[in-house]
């Protein structure tokens, strides 16, 4: 669990994020800010989540694709640490990153990453989740299957070792000679091998009967132990759970896009929150944009669909609608980030508007050559007479070529 402290956000920039926070407080939404582009949107979005009370906290961030989730995320990471607040509650939850209805599983890595992020966000008291609109359509396997299905082990616990492998083989973990790579284990004796899905090394658990003697760490290229762990976290290596006698039978290739006929019903990514998270929408219009491409990719993909290996799940039932999943969550405030505002999301739709200034260096004369710094200086200073100025560099190069 995410304990709930956090720190305080300097007061040169809590009165920037001030007025947001009211706007949320009271419940408005829309909540549009105007004009923020680049980095300065996850600055922004870092002050604002620093600052939220504690029942605001949780937070998703929706981006148009994958590549720009994944620049947000390392943004937020960034900003965090300038502001000195811990990193942790910052998440990334991405998209399986295959063609719809493909024949083969995602990546094992995949499937680790997005586990990993649905095992914790139930008892998370403050997730900053970043993810992409792919991610945030898909419907996903019901909270009570994938709490009932995942177990840890710890040193000194028991569990019978064939019950053990079953219930492996039914998280979708493929039994091998030696384990390589997320989502195998082998069996040795007394020893059983496993990389955990979502873990970032492979464990070595041994056995005295049905008790967990020790769990080791190890490297997969030379089999050696790297240390001891206290304990481990055992997640699916896939997205679909079978229950019954054929529990443990392998699973198809392409059995993530039959998941629906598995489960009465399926969750979405907002109900594995504990409470409705604030829902940040960033750019809009390519929002809707990217999701309608999406969603008619997928469409035109299960209609010319080979259905020789049996029937797959329509698309109606593995995606839900943008607006939908937008409209969804009650008292819940949306916000929306727009770097220039379109003719369709013009600011009489939201119920309150905040305007920024967001600027490259080069528009103020940093880092362009041949132009001394002290043409800059008029130019920073009038910008610090508005709020807070903050200038952010990749690397101590182009520090210096600013200045």
């Amino acid at each position: 669990m995410i304990a709930t402290a956090h720190p305080v956000l300097p007061a040169r920039w809590s009165s920037f994020v001030d007025p947001i926070l009211g706007a949320i407080e009271a419940k408005h939404s829309p909540i549009a800010l105007l004009g923020l582009a680049g980095s300065a949107k996850s600055l922004v979005l870092s002050a604002l989540a620093i600052s939220l009370p504690d029942k605001h906290r949780s937070m998703v961030i929706l981006a148009p694709t994958e590549e720009s989730a994944e620049d947000l995320c390392a943004d937020l990471v960034f900003f965090h640490k300038l502001f000195g607040a811990s990193a942790d509650r910052i998440r990334f939850f991405p998209e399986w990153g295959q063609l719809p209805y493909a024949s083969g599983p995602p990546p094992a890595e995949v499937i680790g990453a997005r586990m990993s992020v649905l095992d914790r966000l139930p008892t998370d008291q403050g997730s900053l989740l970043v993810t992409s609109v792919p991610a945030f359509l898909q419907r996903l396997l019901p909270q009570h299957a994938l709490r009932e299905a995942t177990l840890t082990l710890s040193a000194g616990s028991t569990i019978e070792r064939t019950e053990f492998i079953t219930r492996l083989l039914r998280l979708g973990y493929r039994r091998v000679s030696a384990v390589e790579a997320p989502g195998e284990f082998a069996v040795r004796g007394g020893i059983i091998d496993l990389f955990s899905s979502g873990q970032a090394a492979p464990h070595r658990i041994e056995f005295l009967g049905d008790t967990v003697e020790t769990l080791r760490p190890f490297d997969p290229s030379t089999q050696k132990s790297t240390g001891r762990a206290s304990e481990l976290r055992v997640l699916p290596a896939r997205e679909l759970l079978r229950e019954g006698a054929h529990a443990a039978d392998p699973l198809e290739p392409d059995a993530e896009w039959r998941v629906p006929a598995t489960y009465p019903t399926m969750d979405t990514l907002l109900d594995y929150f504990p409470k409705p998270p604030l829902l940040v929408a960033d750019e809009p219009l390519e929002l809707r944009q990217r999701a309608e491409a999406f969603l008619s990719e997928v469409a035109t993909v299960y209609a010319e669909r080979d259905n020789s290996a049996g029937p797959l799940s329509p698309p109606s039932e593995l995606f839900l609608p943008l607006t939908e999943l937008m409209e969804a969550g009650g008292a819940r405030s949306v916000i929306t980030l727009d770097a220039i505002l379109s003719a369709e999301d013009q600011p009489s739709k939201a119920s309150a508007v905040f305007r920024f200034e967001t600027r490259r260096p080069q528009a103020i004369g940093i880092g362009v050559k041949g132009r001394p710094f002290t043409e800059t200086i008029p130019h920073l200073e009038a910008l610090r007479s508005i709020g807070p100025v903050t200038i952010v560099a990749r690397s101590r190069g182009q520090v210096a070529g600013f200045f």
